[in-house]
């Protein structure tokens, strides 16, 4: 007997039982709520694309802006070189322009124009430490969560927690995404997440830190001023410069009809570069359609060039939303010569094939602007 109890002893020590999955995100929940006020530094990585910030956050009764509850600032930079910052107050959010510097000052921004401000350098943080509801949807909707094993994340042992979320996402119907969520093993603290190629991880973090006078709004540098913004800008950053040619280009239509930059020349040409799968996108298009519809007898000519669509049917999305202006097909190879890296973006075209106007995003406000465009390009 004593023999068999030995055996089933040892038997006993060699299995070791994985953590329950949900348990680990509850644990962690709970972990992140004790939380007041959290400092770290981030890096995220997304193919080549590199950033790197610091970043302090603070639960707080203010108006939540869409990107983390609460107050925050970020202060960082790309790979290449470009800095970036931002921060919000409960009032103010501001932000760094190195390229023009200027700290722009947006008041009680709605979480839309929160996104359109920030979108060009992403939204660099770590959003569950300051939610009402940390890891909810991972908890409730998950088709699956999974106890993958530990791993070492800046120095830190952390438990690997798998979630498959299936989402509707408009025009491209149910797509699964799979995130990985890494969780202090200690402390139970979210280290970093990895969705596919994209990755952000946790490095120096403290709990709860002295809080400085000032700490969420930005220093006004030598050199920058403040400007205050009281409407939707357009974004220009990276994208062709108004005066330039534009690019050549011939592309198909869904009827295998050929549309060439060349065969416009004489006409207003706008370009919306869009894809399927591309939500902002979607506020840009009733936009071209009602511009659409009022030029349609005139020199005017509005083509979607789609990106990024192979799995998609873009003339079926079209139909199905009932937007009749022209679209073409297969536009990675003219996205690139156009720079447009963030969709959607948008070129207005001179009957002379000289660029009068490019931006990036969805804008509101931008319809009217357009319109005086156009007609003043006609005249």
């Amino acid at each position: 007997m004593r023999f068999v109890c030995l055996v089933v002893a040892l038997v006993t020590s060699f299995l070791v039982v994985d953590p329950d999955p949900k348990a680990v995100l509850q644990k962690s929940a709970e972990a992140c709520l004790k939380v007041k006020a959290v400092q770290y530094q981030i890096r995220e990585e997304a193919g080549d694309n590199v950033s790197f910030a610091s970043v302090l956050q603070v639960r707080a009764d203010v108006p939540n802006l869409g990107f983390s509850p609460g107050k925050f600032r970020v202060f960082g930079e790309t790979k290449s070189g470009p800095s970036f910052g931002f921060a919000y107050d409960g009032e103010w959010l501001r932000k760094l322009e190195p390229r023009d510097k200027v700290i722009l000052a947006i008041k009680s921004p709605t979480p839309y124009v929160t996104g359109q401000i920030l979108a060009e350098q992403g939204l660099s943080g770590f959003a569950w430490f300051t939610l009402d509801k940390p890891f909810q949807e991972q908890i409730e909707k998950s088709d699956r969560l999974t106890y993958v094993g530990r791993e070492t994340i800046g120095g830190v042992e952390c438990h690997v927690i798998e979630s498959a979320i299936t989402r509707d996402v408009l025009g491209t119907g149910l797509k699964q995404s799979v995130t990985r969520f890494f969780i202090g093993a200690d402390d139970l603290l979210p280290r970093g997440l990895q969705t596919g190629a994209y990755r952000k991880i946790i490095t120096a973090l403290t709990i709860d830190p002295t809080i400085r006078d000032l700490a969420f709004t930005l220093p006004v540098l030598d050199g920058y001023r403040e400007q205050i913004v009281t409407g939707p800008r357009a974004r220009v950053q990276g994208l062709l410069a108004v005066g330039t040619a534009a690019p050549a280009f011939s592309l198909k239509g869904p009827d295998g009809s050929e549309v060439t930059l060349e065969s416009l020349r004489g006409r207003v040409v706008i370009l919306d570069f869009w894809g399927t799968w591309c939500v902002p996108c979607r506020k840009t298009m009733p936009v071209l359609e009602r511009l659409h519809q009022k030029f349609r007898e005139r020199d005017v000519r509005i083509l979607g060039i789609s990106v990024a669509d192979k799995e998609s049917d873009p003339a079926a999305f079209m139909k199905r939303f009932g937007y009749t202006y022209p679209i073409l097909l297969s536009g990675d190879p003219v996205a690139e010569s156009y720079r447009a890296v963030m969709l959607p973006t948008l070129y207005v075209i001179g009957k002379d094939g000289k660029i009068l106007h490019a931006e990036s995003g969805a804008r509101e406000g931008a319809e009217a602007q357009l319109e005086e465009l156009i007609e003043s390009a006609l005249r």
